[in-house]
């Protein structure tokens, strides 16, 4: 990781006709594990504020549909994103306050838990 990936905003939405959110659900996954690295080797608290953004960012108002954020539809959409917060609670779990956790669990079960259990109810 490098200074410039610190300067970066967090992942901007972009909905594609082919992929649906898949490039943005990857790239999000690669930053936080790369801010988690970081971050549990420095213990630079900038880095996990910056980590925070990028987590915070995919359940924000700002990103997506408030209806599936995730891009349900896709289901390997939900899946990177999902994994992507999931690695981010387990990795930083000790240095998340407990008001962050729960942000994070609400998000993974918000915008995918129920968003599968929506999807498996209901048939293509």
């Amino acid at each position: 990781m490098s200074l410039q990936h610190m300067t970066l905003p967090p992942v901007v939405y972009h909905l594609d006709n082919s992929s649906g959110i898949l490039d943005n659900s990857c790239e999000v996954k690669m930053q936080i594990k790369a801010f988690a690295y970081v971050y549990r080797f420095t213990n630079d608290s900038s880095v996990l504020d910056r980590a925070w953004s990028e987590v915070s960012n995919v359940f924000s108002s700002s990103f997506g549909p408030s209806t599936d954020k995730w891009n349900s539809g896709h289901f390997l959409n939900l899946a990177e994103m999902s994994a992507a917060l999931a690695i981010a609670y387990d990795w930083l779990y000790n240095a998340w306050s407990s008001d962050q956790r729960g942000q994070i669990l609400n998000a993974l079960n918000t915008f995918g838990s129920t968003m599968v259990l929506r999807r498996i109810r209901t048939p293509l």
